[in-house]
């Protein structure tokens, strides 16, 4: 079974452009991974439907990806 690497990817304004989604689908060209989305935001319903479009889009390339929100302080959202 191959070694599935873990992909943290932080992004708000970016998290479902067709850059990242091409950059993401290059990345799987190397090997099998997982991919978590967190997006840097206060945690209000356009923010869950922003995650929600941003996975469906994801998912729709055929990527392997789960999301969450965290803190608006990127730094802060990794660290939690």
């Amino acid at each position: 079974m191959p070694f599935k690497r873990a992909i943290l990817v932080v992004a708000n304004q970016t998290v479902g452009s067709t850059e990242l989604r091409a950059k993401l689908r290059e990345r799987l060209q190397h090997g099998p991974a997982e991919i978590t989305v967190l997006l840097p935001r206060r945690r209000s319903a356009e923010a869950e439907q922003h995650l929600l479009w941003a996975l469906s889009e994801l998912r729709g390339d055929g990527l392997e990806v789960e999301g969450r929100l965290g803190d608006p302080d990127p730094f802060l959202a990794v660290h939690e």
